[in-house]
């Protein structure tokens, strides 16, 4: 997945990897990460070092999609550039 932020210190999703375990896990273009793991974050690399861990490890993903909120759960991959 792709991460952008914003003048409101809020991390996004900007484009989701078709077949990637993000994909899988249910996350979409347009949620707004509130916390990893539990944890809240606020910027994308701040995101990226909690989204990271054992591959196949699952962590939980607080999101925002629109007016509703959802805790998706993940298992981690290795990261693809």
């Amino acid at each position: 997945m792709t991460l952008a932020d914003n003048d409101a210190d809020e991390v996004f999703i900007i484009a989701v990897s078709e077949g990637s375990e993000a994909e899988r896990g249910g996350l979409a273009v347009n949620d707004v990460v509130l916390e990893v793991g539990g944890k809240a974050v606020g910027t994308i690399a701040e995101t990226r070092a909690r989204l990271s861990g054992p591959v196949s490890d699952d962590v939980l993903v607080k999101v925002r999609r629109g007016e509703r909120t959802a805790v998706l759960r993940l298992s981690r991959e290795a990261v693809r550039r």
